[in-house]
């Protein structure tokens, strides 16, 4: 599960990349897409919470990320992940709706 959990947060990073910057800026590319960047002005105060809220939900729980000691907190099951999932799925949907 806790891979699972780590790929939604990757999940969200791209989802910063490709979605709401709009590949305007991508991880090991050279070229900035200045052109796009008119569409960065766009970006609402949702959506910049729903990316605030997706990756420090996801952070908790990904590897590579240290438990505190003491921290007993259950990993999510199938169902509360299934609902991240549809929660990034819709939140993408969304910002490109607004985008075009």
């Amino acid at each position: 599960m806790r891979t699972s959990l780590s790929h939604l947060r990757e999940a969200w990073e791209r989802a910063v990349e490709e979605v709401l910057l709009d590949r305007i800026v991508e991880r090991n590319r050279r070229p900035v897409h200045t052109e796009k960047l008119r569409l960065l002005l766009g970006i609402t105060e949702e959506e910049i919470a729903g990316v605030d809220l997706g990756m420090t939900v996801e952070s908790r729980f990904m590897d590579g990320h240290d438990d505190p000691v003491g921290d007993e907190t259950p990993v999510p099951g199938p169902a509360w992940l299934y609902a991240e999932i549809q929660n990034l799925r819709s939140w993408a949907k969304s910002v490109r709706k607004r985008q075009n």
